[in-house]
């Protein structure tokens, strides 16, 4: 079993299996903040080497070796993946070179934390399937690791689904970012404006209001500086967008990817 020792359900985990006679082998692995002290036990300690606009970087240490990883993949918690993936692959036998080689290929799934950039002048654009206050939060909070200026977050919620989470969405876009435009995303059967206003009941501030996803993509792209990263969450790696009772065809990614190329 490979378990993730740098936090207490981790550590208490690691706990319960070490010994179990379920478990043939347990290999613990720790992902550590720059000059900090990793847990005793951990066999593969990684270490962030700084996120940058387009991925991140860890340095593997311990038991197996020294290597640095190269990813396009973006946030903390991706780190921690890739810790883990890292762990899962020198436990079937692999050496930490070939693991690394193989994990720097890696690249995040249509519509989660997928990164669309078409050249370093412009800001780091990011398309993420967060639809929950909790998701957005973290990826709000990941995003703004690969940027040294503002954060931009389009988003929308669901129609015909839980009201409840509306102002909670509200609250945490204008906790974590910079600007907040909130647009249409798949209101269904059910008004458009009124589920913007549920979102804006929650607002800490003023928050921009673009219903039109296509255009409050394009607003948020050509106005954020080359140093800021934009945010459009909530519809991923989804195609179409649902108005009334229509299916109209509709991609966050081939929206942004529009807006980048005409402010190249």
């Amino acid at each position: 079993a490979v378990v993730n020792v740098g936090d207490a359900f981790g550590r208490d985990l690691a706990a319960r299996l070490d010994g179990g006679s379920d478990v043939a082998e347990l290999l613990s692995v720790a992902l550590v903040a720059t000059n900090s002290q990793p847990p005793e036990d951990a066999r593969l300690i990684g270490q962030l080497q700084g996120a940058r606009a387009n991925g991140i970087g860890v340095r593997f240490t311990g038991d197996f070796g020294e290597a640095v990883l190269r990813s396009s993949l973006l946030g903390t918690f991706n780190a921690e993946n890739l810790l883990v993936a890292a762990g899962i692959l020198l436990a079937h036998g692999f050496d930490l070179g070939r693991a690394v080689d193989a994990l720097g290929e890696c690249v995040a799934p249509p519509g989660r934390m997928e990164l669309i950039r078409e050249c370093d002048a412009q800001p780091v654009v990011v398309v993420d399937f967060a639809h929950s206050p909790a998701a957005l939060s973290k990826a709000l909070q990941a995003v703004r690791q690969h940027a040294s200026g503002e954060i931009w977050c389009v988003f929308g919620c669901g129609g015909d689904r839980d009201r409840g989470k509306r102002s909670e969405m509200g609250a945490v876009a204008t906790e974590f970012a910079d600007h907040v435009i909130v647009t249409d995303d798949n209101p269904r059967s059910e008004d458009p404006q009124s589920i913007v206003e549920d979102i804006l009941a929650g607002a800490s501030r003023q928050a921009e209001v673009i219903r039109d996803r296509g255009d409050a993509i394009r607003h948020a792209i050509r106005a954020a500086g080359a140093n800021d990263a934009v945010l459009i969450a909530g519809k991923g790696h989804e195609s179409v967008q649902l108005v009334g009772g229509e299916s109209i065809n509709f991609s966050d990614a081939r929206a942004a990817r529009d807006a980048l190329g005409r402010v190249a």
